[in-house]
C-alpha cells in the first residue's frame, strides 16, 4: 500500500512540475498536487533546511555549493525511490518512466548519457544528486523543472 501511495505522490509531482498546475480539470486537483509537492518539499526541508539565499539561488537555477542542499536534493531523489542510498545509483529508467511529457524524457536520457558516467561510483548520495543536477542543467536548463526547492 505504500508503494502505491509514494508511486501517485512521485506521478502527481513529477507532472506538476512538469506541466504546472493545469494538468487536470478535476475539481481541487491543483489544491491536491500543491498539498503533494509541499508535503515532499516540507519532508525534505526539515532534513535538510535551507535558508532563504539558498532556495532563491535554486529557483533560479544556480546550484548552491552547500551541504544541506545537496543533501535536500538528494532527499527529493531518495523520496521518490530515484537514487539507492547505498550505492548512489541514480535511477534514471524510473525517473523517465514518471515522466509524461515526450521531450523532457528525451532530456533526461540526454542529461544522464552525458552525466552518470562523471558521477557514477561515488559513494556520497548527496554529492552524486548535486553533481547529476548541476551537470543536468549544463547539458539542458529545461531540467530545471524537475529540481524544485519551493513552492
Amino acid at each position: 500500500m505504500e508503494a502505491i501511495y509514494k508511486i501517485n505522490i512521485v506521478v502527481v509531482f513529477m507532472s506538476m512540475l512538469l506541466h504546472g498546475t493545469q494538468i487536470s480539470a478535476r475539481p481541487n486537483s491543483d489544491e491536491n498536487i500543491a498539498a503533494m509537492k509541499k508535503a515532499l518539499i516540507d519532508t525534505c526541508m526539515a532534513k535538510y533546511p535551507l535558508t532563504p539565499d539558498i532556495i532563491d539561488s535554486a529557483k533560479k537555477g544556480l546550484m548552491p555549493d552547500d551541504r544541506n542542499f545537496k543533501c535536500f536534493l538528494m532527499c527529493n531523489f531518495d523520496e521518490m525511490s530515484l537514487i539507492d542510498s547505498e550505492t548512489a545509483d541514480i535511477d534514471v529508467d524510473t525517473m523517465v518512466s514518471l515522466i509524461p511529457d515526450e521531450d523532457m524524457k528525451a532530456v533526461i536520457k540526454k542529461a544522464a548519457d552525458h552525466c552518470l558516467p562523471n558521477i557514477a561510483g561515488k559513494p556520497d548520495t548527496c554529492e552524486v544528486s548535486y553533481n547529476f543536477a548541476v551537470c543536468a542543467l549544463k547539458v539542458d536548463e529545461k531540467i530545471m523543472k524537475i529540481f524544485s526547492c519551493g513552492n
